[in-house]
């Protein structure tokens, strides 16, 4: 049940000789996800998912093509203690996605591609040139996260990371890992914050407007995780009185298109990405290769990769 795409003929041949040609499916639309649901141990992407779920009884496994579930009816999944997967293939292009648009409003490029436009030289920015990035923090340390942390190294940036769960912390060179609250002390440090945070109960407006309030002027944030981890409104305030100098927001609150009398298209400072931070060209053909090597370790009895744990 792939979201927005036909699976290629390599791939349905290839999943043919892993489970054999009569053994799936591919769903033609929701009716026909919902007749072939009812026979099925494991779904591979979540296009009719909410809606096949009544129906499928013997359900096993579901692969999801995002790395996000938070919208998903995972609860539904958890009580029935069927196995959720999901996937992590854009991790590097987010990472570098998120990097790029801290540095574009850290070095200020928003100025000097309007003053481009006026046909500017842009002195102004030679009198008052932005702060050097020393210091980032990186909220969510997960895949997302974990290649931020490696991009910002790699300029020499100091990070440190904040992991919700002091369980399999990620032991990377020279990269500070913070389990506890300690992080919020330290906020006003900071020249960058990055948010690769999900949508959950322990992670809602996680970055607060206590948080917020104490930021040095120069810092930018960038968020590629959910909106509503961060106080949205106390960033815009920030932003509109130029007491911060920028912010990032790649996925919108509740995953919708911003309409057109959205206040936040007019705030200064704020780069609107609209949801593309995980996009690239031929990503489907990665997330096939994958879902053919989860078949083959489901087939084999091999444990699944980037299971959620319940």
């Amino acid at each position: 049940m792939y979201s927005g795409h036909h699976a290629s003929e390599r791939h349905l041949a290839e999943v043919a000789k892993i489970l054999g040609r009569d053994s799936f499916h591919e769903a033609a639309d929701e009716h026909d996800a919902v007749v072939h649901a009812r026979n099925a141990t494991v779904l591979l992407g979540h296009r009719y998912l909410e809606q096949v779920l009544p129906h499928a009884e013997v359900l096993q496994w579901v692969q999801l093509s995002s790395s996000g579930y938070d919208h998903l009816p995972w609860k539904s999944l958890r009580d029935r203690n069927v196995t959720l997967t999901r996937t992590t293939l854009a991790s590097v292009v987010i990472a570098q996605h998120a990097v790029m648009l801290g540095f574009a409003l850290s070095r200020r490029l928003n100025d000097i591609i309007y003053l481009q436009s006026q046909r500017r030289w842009g002195i102004e920015l030679i009198e008052s040139p932005p702060a050097p990035v020393r210091r980032a923090l990186v909220l969510g340390f997960g895949s997302i996260g974990q290649q931020i942390a490696r991009v910002l190294r790699a300029a020499e940036i100091e990070v440190t990371a904040v992991k919700r769960s002091p369980l399999q912390v990620p032991h990377l060179q020279s990269i500070t890992v913070i389990t506890e609250d300690s992080w919020r002390e330290r906020v006003h440090e900071f020249d960058q914050i990055y948010l690769a945070l999900p949508n959950a109960e322990d992670t809602l407006n996680m970055f607060d407007a206590k948080c917020v309030a104490v930021l040095k002027r120069s810092a930018v944030v960038v968020n590629v995780g959910r909106a509503e981890t961060m106080d949205l409104g106390a960033i815009m305030d920030r932003l509109r009185r130029g007491e911060l100098a920028g912010a990032a927001l790649d996925s919108p609150p509740q995953r919708q298109p911003l309409p057109p009398e959205s206040g936040l298209w007019q705030v200064p400072n704020l780069i609107i990405s609209p949801y593309v931070a995980a996009r690239y060209t031929d990503r489907w053909v990665d997330i096939e290769r994958f879902f053919e090597q989860q078949l083959r370790r489901w087939k084999s009895g091999v444990a699944l990769e980037h299971e959620i744990r319940w």
